[in-house]
């Protein structure tokens, strides 16, 4: 997405990075600017700073402050050349500033490490994702096998098949399982659910 209000800037842009492959989308104000990008997120946003009504810095902390934009990468193309100015564009939260003019290949080079970047955050995001959930799991299950390791335990200090049920009953409650108990012994069948005994 490139905001900016001079139509030569939007020729020029696209002349550089359309034959790359990069679809190009104009905004000729902040507003619209803005608007595009909620409508339609881009890839990244090829911003101005001097523009009629809102400039290029409001632009961009306005962008940053939502949810749905705030990780688009953009880039500052302007006229403006002082450190100040500069650093008000990194400031505002913009990734790289490109100054005007500018050659064609500086600006479709950076284009092209910040897109690879946002990929590798992307990626990087997915993976840690992945392995909090895969975290979680082994939590549950871990904690999952302590109540059973628990129950063995215990097991040598009953006294009685019933003690031995309700011990047993204890843990599948807290694994949120249903189920009976079967017991042969002493020549008998014992039947148990729910912690209750049942001959």
């Amino acid at each position: 997405l490139a905001i900016d209000d001079d139509k030569l800037s939007h020729k020029i842009i696209r002349r550089v990075l359309e034959p790359a492959g990069h679809r190009v989308r104009p905004a000729y104000d902040g507003e619209q600017g803005i608007a595009a990008a909620l409508e339609n997120r881009p890839d990244l946003i090829l911003l101005d700073v001097e523009m009629p009504g809102m400039n290029g810095y409001d632009v961009c902390v306005q962008l940053r402050q939502n949810d749905s934009t705030k990780r688009i990468p953009i880039i500052f193309l302007s006229s403006h050349s002082s450190l100040r100015e500069r650093m008000q564009g990194y400031e505002a939260g913009a990734d790289d500033y490109l100054v005007k003019p500018f050659e064609p290949e500086n600006l479709l080079a950076r284009v092209q490490v910040l897109q690879r970047f946002a990929e590798q955050r992307s990626a990087l995001e997915e993976q840690y994702t992945a392995a909090r959930e895969t975290a979680m799991i082994a939590l549950a299950g871990t904690s999952e096998l302590a109540m059973a390791m628990q129950f063995l335990e215990r097991t040598h200090a009953l006294h009685s098949t019933d003690e031995l049920a309700d011990a047993l009953f204890e843990v599948t409650r807290n694994m949120q399982l249903n189920c009976c108990l079967h017991i042969c012994a002493n020549n008998a069948d014992l039947w148990y659910a729910d912690g209750e005994g049942m001959r």
